[in-house]
């Protein structure tokens, strides 16, 4: 006798989706290659360059009015904190050796033990 087999769903599945991702990678790779996707792709960078470096220039623009610090000026504040605190550390002397108990082989002695 044969045993029958079961139906495996997520097996189904998984067989489903590798056919549309071999498809959908033909498909952009063909469309890749076109001049017309180079010269939309390049577009769309443009105009998202030009989006970003406006709302970075208007951003600035804002904290300028409200009389808060850019993030590029804050970042300096704190490499100069970071300077003064450095040269504060090397006015401090060396800190003082930690003083330890001796280490032996024996466990120390408690009070009224002989």
């Amino acid at each position: 006798m044969i045993p029958k087999q079961i139906l495996d769903p997520l097996a189904m599945w998984r067989d489903a989706i590798d056919r549309l991702e071999g498809s959908v990678n033909s498909l952009s790779t063909r469309n890749m290659e076109s001049e017309q996707f180079s010269q939309a792709l390049a577009i769309m960078l443009r105009a998202s360059l030009g989006t970003h470096h406006l709302f970075d220039k208007n951003t600035a623009r804002l904290y300028e009015r409200l009389g808060l610090p850019s993030r590029s000026e804050v970042q300096e504040i704190a490499a100069g904190l970071r300077r003064i605190e450095d040269k504060l550390d090397m006015l401090l002397p060396p800190p003082a050796p930690v003083h330890r108990p001796a280490r032996t082989r024996r466990a120390p002695k408690r009070k009224g033990e002989p």
